[in-house]
C-alpha cells in the first residue's frame, strides 16, 4: 500500500497507517452496526496518521450526531480498493 506524496510520488504506507486501513476494514467484515466508523479518541491512532490516510484519500472524516463534537472516520471507496489490491 503506498500514499501519494507531496509531489505526487508515491510514498510506502507505514505500519501504523496500514493498521488503521485493516482495523476499518476488518470492523467492516464484520457488518458491525459501525462498520464505517472509527473514533478519532482512539489512543494508539495518532492525528498525523489519520491526516495522512485522509490526504490520501483513503478515509474520510464526519461528525457523527450523538457523539458531541467527536470526528469520525471511514473508509472510501479507494481506501477499500487499496487493501483488495494489498491482499490479493
Amino acid at each position: 500500500l503506498d500514499l501519494r506524496g507531496a509531489e505526487g510520488a508515491l510514498v510506502p504506507m507505514n505500519d501504523q497507517q496500514r493498521k488503521v486501513l485493516l482495523e476499518l476494514a476488518q470492523r467492516l467484515a464484520a457488518l458491525e452496526p459501525d462498520a464505517f466508523d472509527y473514533a478519532a479518541k482512539s489512543p494508539e491512532v495518532s492525528r498525523e496518521t489519520m491526516d495522512e490516510l485522509e490526504q490520501a484519500g483513503l478515509v474520510e472524516t464526519f461528525l457523527a450526531t450523538g457523539y458531541g463534537e467527536v470526528l469520525f472516520y471511514r473508509l472510501t471507496s479507494a481506501g477499500m480498493e487499496a487493501l483488495s489490491d494489498a491482499s490479493s
